[in-house]
């Protein structure tokens, strides 16, 4: 799973194995291994895709702890994001806090306006 989240993020970037691993400091070799789930990532990796992309690591290491806790189903149903998601996340925590309450007024407005619709 950790292989997939870090294909999708690399693919929603639009970045190929080769431009990836370099950013990340690691061979093309080793992201393919990563990717397919043969191999987990290193925490100097790890490190990286938080520095370098703002990478949540909650949502990628949240299920695999998840599947190794025996927690109930949905116990971890916050962390659940898409890449989409994530990156969203990603984004507005980088706002200052003015601009945070912004993108609140502006998703507020927004599904105001949605339910007005129907």
């Amino acid at each position: 799973m950790i292989g997939e989240k870090i294909k999708a993020f690399r693919k929603l970037h639009n970045l190929s194995q080769v431009e990836f691993s370099t950013a990340l400091g690691i061979s093309q070799g080793n992201l393919s291994e990563i990717e397919k789930g043969n191999s987990k990532p290193s925490a100097d990796t790890l490190i990286a895709l938080r520095i370098k992309y703002g990478f949540d690591l909650n949502w990628l290491l949240v299920e695999e702890v998840q599947n190794r806790s025996n927690c109930q189903e949905g116990d971890y149903d916050a962390f659940s994001l898409t890449p989409v998601e994530a990156d969203l996340i990603s984004m507005y925590r980088r706002l200052n806090s003015d601009y945070q309450e912004n993108v609140i007024e502006f998703v507020d407005y927004k599904l105001q306006k949605k339910s007005r619709e129907f």
